[in-house]
């Protein structure tokens, strides 16, 4: 059995926090697999506040036992009850849930469980059960794989848990500031935006990933002594300044405001949107919880010109509603890639690109292979 690494574990938490921006939780289902050792996982349920469709993420099953647990032995699953009339929280074994015993007796099990590979063993737990929203997280494993995997992945259940609770809220939180409303979810949307959250001074509450590589750059931002946020276009800096401190004088009513800012080579402009958070309660109590620091007013994001240079990502993402990682399959598929070659440079389950693709088809209106190459070798660029 090997012990979970904590250099990953703490990977996994940025991710997590990420997803509550980007609602990316497909890749990070992907991710706590392939640290739990390739285990089928799902997250799956609804935020009515956030969106009425379905979200999370499902990896390494079957994928025609997807469909088939959609159709017909969701419905009939003895274990999902069970996680549901359980404490929000708790986290369950599979025997815990039902005694395998009596889960031998049943058609879930029979039909479904044991022809991919009698994948019995594992546990779950209901992230969230209100009438509003329901969020379950469960991992199965194979009977034979149980002493080698079971103990680490209930760990890294209960270690990760709290955060994906905590980044649910962040998430609703940010819905509760109309981001969406405002137009913000469009750019939060692609992977690999640069997203700043800014109080009322200018000055910065938090950011992702790709900001902090734009600002460790020092070619396009960078704090001044009060540690206030600046622009080295002095074109974009001037706009930056004036939404700020019209913000800071209360004047929220405004729209969000669109811009290029050079770099200090004056080439290749990124894309800027900055919007105002609004004077949600809501916001200022569970973003300020978690922040701990002043409360956000503002939200910077920036769209890499690279990425506004790849025709196919951009249509297929904004025009299809592909995921990042679906268009990336897509436009691989284009390229000659196989499934399974794909999968390896990726560190992911032929099981997982398998279901990408299947997404992939299915966004698309297509078929087959050749029919989405066909289509991809229309896009001009």
């Amino acid at each position: 059995m090997r012990e979970l690494d904590s250099s990953v574990i703490s990977g996994l938490v940025d991710d997590i926090y990420q997803c509550a921006m980007t609602g990316e939780w497909q890749t990070l289902v992907e991710k706590m697999s392939v640290v739990a050792g390739d285990i089928p996982l799902t997250m799956y349920g609804y935020d009515m506040v956030v969106s009425e469709t379905i979200i999370g993420g499902i990896t390494n099953y079957d994928p025609d036992f997807n469909d088939t647990f959609m159709a017909h032995f969701g419905s009939i699953s003895p274990w999902t009850p069970r996680i549901m009339q359980a404490k929000t929280g708790t986290l369950l074994t599979s025997d815990q849930l039902l005694p395998r015993d009596q889960l031998q007796k049943t058609e879930f099990y029979n039909d479904w469980v044991v022809p991919q590979g009698d994948i019995v063993a594992g546990g779950g737990m209901a992230l969230f059960n209100e009438a509003d929203r329901m969020v379950l997280l469960a991992g199965n494993i194979r009977e034979r794989d149980r002493d080698r995997l079971e103990h680490n992945w209930l760990c890294l259940l209960k270690v990760l848990s709290p955060h994906l609770s905590r980044a649910f809220q962040m998430q609703r939180a940010l819905e509760g500031a109309k981001l969406q409303r405002q137009g913000y979810s469009e750019a939060l949307d692609r992977i690999g935006n640069a997203v700043v959250l800014l109080d009322k001074d200018g000055c910065i509450c938090h950011f992702n990933k790709t900001a902090d590589a734009i600002l460790q750059k020092q070619s396009l931002l960078y704090l001044d002594q009060f540690h206030v946020l600046h622009a080295f276009d002095p074109e974009a800096d001037r706009i930056m300044s004036k939404n700020m401190h019209a913000l800071s004088s209360g004047e929220t009513s405004a729209g969000p405001d669109v811009f290029a800012i050079k770099s200090r080579d004056m080439f290749d402009p990124y894309f800027a949107l900055l919007l105002p958070l609004g004077s949600a309660q809501e916001l200022i109590g569970e973003i300020g919880m978690f922040l701990q620091t002043t409360r956000p007013v503002a939200v910077l994001t920036l769209v890499d010109p690279a990425r506004k240079r790849n025709p196919v990502i951009h249509i297929l993402t904004g025009l299809y509603k592909m995921t990042l990682a679906e268009a990336e399959l897509a436009q691989a598929m284009t390229q000659g890639d196989s499934l399974s070659d794909y999968a390896a440079s990726r560190e992911l389950s032929i099981h997982t690109v398998r279901n990408q693709l299947k997404m992939v088809f299915q966004k698309a209106g297509v078929n087959k292979q050749s029919e989405l190459i066909t289509l991809i070798t229309r896009i001009p660029g």
